[in-house]
């Protein structure tokens, strides 16, 4: 149930950027409002502003900042390589372990 939830709410969020995409809302001159067509869209919209990434003008009207989705995907990379180096780094410690213990 709760992965269902998660994967509405991920796809609320894509279509909320989606949207401001396709309206080349990308500066506050080309800001436009969002019809949120439900709550989970709604709650999605404030998300990503509270992250950074859809930005508000005051007057209900929105633009995507894809400055900083540029630096979250940055971000996201690096958390990626941090976590696939510990996952290589424990691997290669258990193996080591494994041979030692065989010697």
């Amino acid at each position: 149930m709760a992965t269902a939830a998660a994967a509405m709410m991920a796809k609320a969020q894509r279509e909320v950027q989606q949207y401001l995409e396709e309206k080349t809302a990308f500066d506050v001159e080309s800001a436009v409002a969002y019809p949120a067509p439900d709550p989970a869209h709604r709650a999605q919209l404030n998300a990503l502003v509270r992250r950074g990434i859809v930005r508000d003008t005051g007057e209900g009207r929105y633009w995507v900042d894809r400055n900083a989705i540029t630096v979250e995907k940055r971000f996201q990379t690096a958390v990626l390589k941090v976590v696939l180096a510990t996952v290589a780094a424990a691997m290669i410690l258990g193996f080591a372990i494994k041979l030692l213990k065989n010697l």
